[in-house]
């Protein structure tokens, strides 16, 4: 992690020396509305609140409500069949159960008097998100209906198997890191943007547990013998740091209340440690450990993160503080985080997040 911050340190130090400087002295016409002054000579006036002093601090809080899905983990399926003489029953595709669960941001910042320039830094954390799945069958004389795995190498088998019962057990910690550098200002009598740009940072942490009861090889007209249970645990650890740029806009329908929309890119400089652990015990024999071996992967990592909803802002003390309050749905797309190890198949998936998020600010 080290190697990141030594590239991304200077850049920022430049950055920020340069909002540090007064603002030019000019002596521009004002037009006061609702306790807030315009600048008659800027093209882009800056939105509330103004600068008092050489920079003024604002503080954001966050919550979160999400739903985590990473795509391609399903571990089983139904509705195939081990008997020659019948009919398969409709199936379906075992995957782990996600689910919405709560998290936060927390955001500091600085609004320059430098043309109303601001850096801005937020920390995004979800709580661990856990997905569990179960999937069951019972054998018969008639259709000798099973799970087959389509996981193979996740227990380290042969090519297709089946199994009587399965389990599978899904976890993530997440933190997200932004800073950016960006100025909000008026494009029209209604509508704010605020460019921005800076660097984005990620940690994911994912564990992948899957365990099967009664393993036998698929074979037509087949009995279990020897029942054995499998079981597979893979980790997955990733760090990634890049380039980070979006645009924020608010459009007024009213004084206080408006419509806001986010948006965002990034390229991140990926590292992927990826881990994997197998083994298979019998009845009466001892377990025995058939797979071990980990990976390290290096690669560029997009994330795209967009946003969508309504908000309530007010000044007060003659436009030196503002408070806003807003509430809508976020989406967000981590590109290729599905690169748990699989020694048959590469199958890559993308991890996204979809849920409310709460957002309140005050600035001073």
């Amino acid at each position: 992690m080290m190697k990141y911050l030594y590239l991304t340190a200077p850049v920022l130090t430049l950055g920020a020396a340069a909002l540090f400087a007064d603002a030019p002295n000019a002596q521009n016409g004002q037009d006061t509305d609702g306790g807030y002054k315009f600048p008659t000579r800027e093209i882009t006036p800056e939105a509330q609140p103004k600068v008092t002093h050489w920079a003024d601090p604002f503080i954001t809080a966050d919550f979160i409500y999400w739903k985590a899905v990473v795509e391609n983990m399903h571990y089983a399926y139904t509705g195939a069949i081990t008997s020659t003489s019948a009919n398969a029953h409709k199936g379906t595709y075992h995957s782990p159960d996600f689910d919405f669960e709560p998290g936060f941001k927390l955001g500091f910042g600085l609004k320059f008097r430098h043309d109303g320039w601001d850096l801005f830094a937020q920390w995004t954390w979800l709580s661990e998100f856990e997905g569990d799945n179960h999937v069951h069958t019972r054998t018969n004389s008639q259709t000798h209906s099973m799970v087959h795995s389509v996981l193979t190498p996740q227990i380290g088998l042969m090519p297709d198997f089946t199994y009587d019962r399965g389990h599978a057990e899904w976890s993530m910690h997440f933190n997200a890191l932004d800073i950016e550098l960006g100025r909000n200002f008026f494009i029209s009598r209604y509508l704010t943007l605020r460019p921005h740009f800076g660097f984005k940072f990620g940690w994911i942490d994912q564990d992948y547990h899957i365990k099967a009861h009664n393993i036998a090889a698929y074979q037509p007209l087949l009995t279990i013998v020897n029942p054995s249970v499998g079981t597979a645990k893979n980790d997955q650890d990733f760090f990634g740091c890049g380039i980070r740029t979006g645009l924020d806009a608010v459009w007024y329908f009213t004084k206080h209340w408006g419509l806001y929309g986010d948006f965002a890119i990034s390229a991140l400089w990926s590292d992927f440690h990826s881990k994997t652990e197998h083994h298979v015990a019998a009845d009466n024999l001892a377990k025995v450990e058939n797979l071990d071996f980990k990976r390290t992967l290096t690669t560029l990592t997009q994330v795209l993160e967009l946003g969508l909803g309504f908000r309530y802002d007010c000044t007060f003390f003659l436009g030196d503080y503002e408070f806003y309050l807003q509430a809508g749905w976020e989406e967000q797309i981590w590109f290729n985080q599905n690169q748990f190890l699989d020694t048959v198949d590469t199958r890559t998936g993308d991890l996204t997040f979809q849920g409310l998020t709460v957002k309140a600010g005050l600035m001073f």
